[in-house]
């Protein structure tokens, strides 16, 4: 007697617990029940692998893994990953909303008192996720990535950055920061006149900085993804090396996250920019100085400061 093929993922887990207290008919060896574990445990990154890339990471063969989802009661891996998508999609509508309403859920103070004591509990709450946030990060950058990016943003001729949404922030810091060291830096679109116009402006070799996460912007990842097959050197800020941003990268910088804000958590990404553009300048060397003296000149001309 075959297995139902399960609804959805609810579904599925409900499924793989019956299998774990063995109160269902199917029976799984411990790697093989382990490596759904792992499946259930990430399903983004399931959804996306080849069944090879898959296996390979769960280290088991790619005909096990056939094996393990016809005995769930899918019919091959592509319906198996056909499920996991679905639940991407439907998420992603709901992201923030269910975020919001998580946050909510947890935290119900009975007084003022608790509610000041509650506000401050996750003002700290927040900054202690983003510290684990960033030394996750550290543990995933490697010096010869930041190094390479660093020297392919100081000499390249031309560089442009592109965010969306709250990543626009990012791009808008990156822009400034970049441009106090160096000349031909600017946003993709500053004018609003369209991505295919600032893309246009751009030839083999010049540089494109973009940035973006789950859930990602369609219009970043096929910017980025023209821009790649233009020759573009695309140097990406996302949150996994299995996002389509990452895939389009050159070089690209993972900043994976969990957090209780209500939204992306993004403080991660303004200290990676930070790293990111203080290497810019260390390989600059004279070179930055001169330019930022030069701004410094023009301030102090035109009085911007006030001491």
């Amino acid at each position: 007697m075959s297995t139902p093929r399960p609804a959805n993922l609810e579904a599925l887990r409900q499924l793989a617990h019956n299998i774990s207290d063995q109160s269902s008919a199917v029976r799984l060896g411990d790697k093989t029940l382990t490596a759904l574990g792992s499946i259930l445990a990430h399903p983004q990154e399931a959804a996306l692998l080849s069944i090879t890339e898959l296996a390979e990471r769960l280290q088991i063969n790619p005909s096990s893994l056939t094996r393990l989802v016809k005995k769930l009661g899918f019919s091959g891996f592509a319906d198996f990953q056909r499920l996991l998508r679905d639940h991407l999609a439907s998420q992603t509508s709901s992201f923030y909303s269910v975020q919001a309403t998580q946050l909510l859920k947890a935290s119900q103070p009975q007084s003022p008192l608790q509610a000041d004591n509650d506000a401050l509990a996750h003002a700290t709450t927040l900054a202690t996720e983003a510290c684990h946030t960033i030394q996750h990060s550290l543990q995933l950058l490697s010096a010869d990535a930041i190094s390479s990016a660093a020297q392919t943003l100081a000499h390249a001729s031309r560089v442009r950055i592109h965010g969306k949404r709250q990543y626009s922030a990012l791009a808008q810091f990156l822009c400034y920061g970049l441009g106090l060291i160096r000349s031909d830096v600017g946003l993709l679109d500053p004018t609003s006149l369209g991505v295919a116009e600032g893309l246009a402006q751009l030839e083999a070799g010049d540089v494109l900085i973009t940035a973006c996460v789950y859930p990602y912007t369609r219009e970043v990842i096929a910017v980025a993804e023209l821009a790649a097959k233009a020759g573009i050197i695309v140097i990406a800020l996302t949150d996994q090396e299995l996002s389509p941003l990452a895939r389009a990268a050159t070089h690209s910088f993972i900043v994976p996250y969990r957090s209780n804000f209500f939204t992306n958590s993004i403080s991660a990404y303004f200290l990676l920019a930070e790293a990111l553009l203080n290497q810019v300048a260390r390989e600059l060397e004279d070179t930055a100085i001169t330019a930022l003296e030069k701004r410094e000149q023009y301030i102090a001309a035109l009085q911007i400061e006030q001491s």
